[in-house]
């Protein structure tokens, strides 16, 4: 019965219920709390996926007879088997895809410094909602999901000091004349996403020598840089 084919999604789903038996809705729930904070899920594929997959002999399933009728999964063997090669598999070179719709806009022109700005207190809320986490939950938690929560956090800092830095560039060319095409400061005047990738990092001509150069690690008060500076 087996042979299908096993995505992310399946291997999210097998991890979860090696763990212990859950329905679709707490499978849902699972992901909302933990894992869809490092991989986007549609509430539609935990309620497929799991029939999928029973269908080929890596879970098995049983419904109530009476009330919701809601169907409850379990892992087999051949889903631990599954699991287990997938996390065995030696590692590749292959990176995360950067899908950010915002730095889309700003990649084609949109105005820069609202986006930034909107973003960075975005980015500072989920900051404190992982650092929050971390104070109640840290000692309970095995390492991988401390890694994964330690990652999210070093992702946030780093994407409050990102858009920081896109609205520090943002304001650059009103101040400086600097020329290019169409955008918020005026005509011939826009922000090309590159450049404030470059100002971000420290590398572009006319960044404030006194803050410190790299995108990584850098000390900040992002709160009052955010309500403050700009």
């Amino acid at each position: 019965m087996q042979g299908i084919k096993l995505t992310p999604t399946s291997y999210i789903v097998l991890g979860l219920l090696a763990r212990r038996e859950r329905t679709p809705y707490e499978l849902k729930t699972s992901v909302a709390e933990g894992v869809g904070n490092m991989w986007s899920l549609q509430h539609t594929q935990l309620y497929a996926e799991p029939e999928r997959l029973a269908a080929s002999g890596y879970l098995t399933v049983t419904q109530e007879e009476t009330g919701r009728r809601r169907k409850l999964y379990q892992i087999t063997d051949a889903g631990r088997e599954a699991l287990g090669a997938w996390l065995a598999a030696p590692p590749t070179d292959e990176l995360p895809e950067i899908r950010d719709i915002h730095l889309l806009k700003v990649f084609f022109g949109a105005d820069p410094l609202p986006i930034a700005r909107r973003q960075a207190r975005a980015h500072e809320a989920k900051l404190a909602e992982y650092q929050e986490l971390t104070d109640c939950l840290e000692k309970a938690l095995e390492f991988g999901q401390a890694m994964a929560l330690r990652a999210g956090i070093a992702h946030e800092r780093e994407m409050i000091q990102f858009w920081l830095d896109v609205a520090e560039a943002a304001d650059l060319p009103a101040r400086e004349g600097w020329a290019g095409g169409a955008g918020r400061h005026g005509p011939g005047v826009r922000v090309p996403v590159l450049r404030c990738w470059a100002l971000a990092r420290g590398c572009w001509p006319g960044r404030d020598s006194r803050r410190p150069a790299g995108g990584f690690g850098r000390k900040f008060d992002a709160r009052r840089r955010i309500t403050g500076r700009f």
